[in-house]
C-alpha cells in the first residue's frame, strides 16, 4: 500500500509537471498571466493540484472491504 501511495504521487507528480510545461510553453497567454506563470510557487501549485486531486480520486474510487 505504500509503494503504491509513492508510484502514484510520481506519476501525478509528473503530470502535474507536463501540464505546467504545456500550459506555460505553448499557450498564447497575457504578459501579466505569463510573469505570474513563471514562479516557484505556480509549478508547486500545480504539482500539488494534480497529487490532491489524482489521489482523491482513487481513495474514493476503492472498493470498500468487509471485515
Amino acid at each position: 500500500m505504500k509503494w503504491n501511495n509513492l508510484i502514484y504521487g510520481i506519476l501525478f507528480s509528473g503530470l502535474g509537471a507536463f501540464s505546467y510545461i504545456l500550459l506555460v510553453d505553448y499557450t498564447n497567454l497575457s504578459p501579466h498571466i505569463a510573469d505570474a506563470l513563471y514562479s516557484r510557487g505556480a509549478f508547486i501549485y500545480f504539482i500539488l493540484a494534480f497529487n490532491v486531486l489524482g489521489l482523491s480520486l482513487i481513495h474514493i474510487s476503492e472498493p470498500t472491504r468487509p471485515y
